[in-house]
């Protein structure tokens, strides 16, 4: 029985979405402008032009960036957050007199916190201890994943580096430890595909490296202070049950409790749909590039669904994995060379291209 998709007749699965007989042009990967891709864009303009993560630096230029997406209305603003007695930003403020009033910078609520109180306190550490104080966070959604991605980019060479780099952004945009550790076991998959010896890394190997990660980044959680230990441990469990309905011959996404249908954009819903995607395109006949066509046209959130999956894809088996004729919709990329141990052209490509939507 065939569900429907975004548009598009979809099978049930396990089975994946095949095209018509009818030659289509292949459907290039969703990379709208989004709040999440824009701060996604600003850490890898950071990280390419500083070599560096500093969080105060990031999340300034988050600041400036995505308002000036917005004035050039290329940037859809999302509902405003409004905590109690939220002082406002500086685009929020009344212009000085004669002069055109902005549009307001309506912001993703984990981000609208962030850079208000970074305003204000000026420092990382303050910024994290001051959530002990405020309102508990919004539901996690699957934008931590796209925003770890430059950090995972980046920082894939030294583990200790991404772990902290990816668990402090992802504190300081009021995910909570689901997404913090999503956000590493996640990053963990980026850097192990390049860092294989092997033409892929095997997917025994990329669930040991994300359940090590989790676990070395978990007592760093518990450390900070900010969350009691047991939304940690809980949080730990409900991405390991993620991992083996991966595995499973369909996710169990059209659940009462986790659904593609109604809970799409959330981050367990994206990042199981993603692992599973990628563990189908090692035994589809379509491959990696099937696969991303079956992810994008299966409804939820197609947009980032797609971009975590291409991410997850390129990096393991190359760009030519990817749908043609350009990854992610972005022209003017040079050709790749054959993968090899430690390429990451794939992932600094994404970076650069992310970064030129600035």
């Amino acid at each position: 029985m065939a569900m429907v998709g975004r548009h598009f007749q979809l099978p049930e699965f396990p089975v994946l979405y095949a095209p018509p007989e009818e030659a289509l042009p292949p459907p290039p990967l969703p990379l709208k402008n989004s709040f999440a891709l824009a701060f996604a864009a600003c850490a890898a303009y950071c990280l390419l032009n500083t070599r560096q993560f500093h969080l105060g630096s990031l999340l300034n230029a988050y600041r400036r960036h995505a308002a000036l997406l917005q004035n050039m209305g290329k940037l859809a603003p999302l509902a405003p957050y409004a905590p109690h007695a939220r002082p406002l930003l500086p685009e929020e403020m009344a212009p000085p007199q004669g002069s055109a009033a902005p549009p307001p910078l309506s912001l993703e609520p984990g981000l609208a916190w962030a850079l208000t109180h970074f305003l204000r306190l000026h420092s990382p550490s303050a910024l994290l201890k001051q959530s002990v104080r405020t309102p508990p966070p919004p539901p996690v959604l699957d934008s931590v994943l796209l925003r770890s991605l430059p950090l995972a980019c980046f920082f894939y060479a030294n583990t200790p580096t991404r772990i902290r780099a990816v668990t402090e952004e992802a504190l300081a945009t009021r995910t909570g430890p689901l997404g913090a550790l999503a956000a590493v076991a996640f990053s963990s998959l980026v850097a192990h595909s390049i860092l294989s010896p092997k033409p892929h890394a095997a997917r025994e190997e990329l669930l040991e490296a994300m359940h090590r990660d989790m676990a070395d980044a978990a007592p760093a959680l518990a450390h900070i202070g900010i969350h009691p230990v047991s939304s940690i441990h809980e949080a730990l469990s409900q991405l390991r049950e993620d991992f083996l309905l991966a595995q499973e011959e369909t996710p169990g996404l059209y659940g009462p409790m986790l659904s593609l249908r109604k809970h799409g954009g959330q981050l367990r819903v994206s990042f199981r749909l993603a692992l599973w995607e990628l563990f189908r395109a090692e035994v589809s006949p379509g491959g990696a590039a099937g696969a991303v066509e079956d992810v994008i046209r299966r409804g939820g959130s197609p947009a980032s669904q797609g971009a975590l999956l291409a991410a997850l894809c390129g990096a393991r088996w190359g760009r030519e994995s990817l749908p043609s004729p350009t990854p992610l919709g972005v022209a003017g990329l040079p050709p790749k060379k054959p993968n090899s141990p430690g390429d990451v052209s794939f992932l600094k490509a994404l970076a650069e291209a992310m970064a030129s939507n600035l």
